[in-house]
């Protein structure tokens, strides 16, 4: 079971100005527990969740006891699972993306981090990360670059090369504590629940990036710059560059690829190259002989 800190450090945590949020339903792999290592290992954040309790004991089992206090848990409106046909028992495991069950997960992405927002007043800001995510460094190390006063949010950019609008992925996303913020939270909220209840499957990205456009948001989200927040396309381009630019990373995200075993392989790469241990690259040589041969597959059908 996940447990609130203990007066005394909830007192050290409620120092600092920034948190973590996570959306965890059901018992993740190798892949998840890797995400959620480096969390731990490169901050001293708060780290608020949600999910089901499968999810969230899972969550408390990954982490040292000296570090569980860190455990935050937010609880999702029982009535709007149900609503969504969400089986809220522990019998689920790992949902792939695309899947009817991941996309309606993705909803409460926007429910926690309101959450989060309204429940902790003293927060500055609140990360929210995909559990494909490695962290390399701290999460706000690149804060101090950005005029900060009037955004709502800086989200992972994704735009394609080329293209003259902004593309955004929801899976690393930093918002800003303000009412501004907190009402646009809301209303992504009740826009993919509304979405999906009707059967009308869409995630939580392209909710986002059409909210983005038809509220004319250009001037409160900004971009993560890409240097720092690797987008997971880049990740045969990430492993043959020279180390600093592993190093220089705050984080890379493992999208692009689907399946734990994958997301695992890539993580797990990236993880021991910037350790030093070579061994990083009998499984870049793994994924780089299954894209060959998917590629091979589809032109021979």
């Amino acid at each position: 079971m996940v447990v609130q800190p203990e007066h005394e450090e909830e007192m050290v945590l409620d120092q600092q100005k920034s948190a973590f949020a996570l959306l965890i339903f059901g018992e993740l792999g190798k892949s998840a527990s890797i995400s959620l290592q480096s969390i731990v290992q490169t901050s001293k954040l708060r780290i608020c969740v949600a999910g089901d309790s499968a999810g969230l004991n899972w969550a408390f089992r990954q982490l040292p006891k000296s570090e569980q206090h860190r455990l935050c848990s937010h609880t999702l409106p029982i009535k709007d699972l149900e609503a969504l046909d969400i089986d809220n028992s522990q019998n689920h495991s790992y949902s792939h993306f695309g899947q009817e069950r991941f996309i309606k997960l993705t909803t409460f992405k926007w429910y926690l981090l309101h959450s989060v927002l309204t429940q902790h007043e003293h927060l500055n800001i609140v990360i929210f990360s995909d559990l494909d995510v490695l962290w390399l460094g701290p999460p706000t190390q690149e804060l101090d670059d950005y005029s900060v006063r009037d955004l709502l949010a800086l989200v992972q950019d994704d735009t394609p090369f080329g293209v003259t609008y902004k593309h955004f992925c929801t899976g690393i996303m930093f918002w800003f504590n303000t009412a501004e913020s907190i009402l646009a939270l809301a209303e992504l909220y009740d826009l993919q629940f509304s979405q999906n209840k009707t059967c009308e499957l869409i995630p939580d990205e392209p909710i986002f990036n059409r909210w983005y456009e038809s509220r004319n948001q250009v001037n409160a989200i900004s971009a993560l710059p890409t240097e720092s927040f690797v987008i997971g396309h880049k990740f045969f381009k990430c492993m043959i560059s020279n180390l600093q630019t592993i190093h220089d990373a705050t984080a890379f995200h493992a999208n692009y690829v689907v399946g734990e075993k994958a997301k695992y392989r890539r993580l797990r790469a990236i993880e021991l190259r910037n350790i030093g241990n070579n061994s990083w690259s009998l499984l870049v040589l793994v994924e780089f002989a299954r894209l060959l041969y998917s590629q091979l597959f589809r032109q021979s059908r």
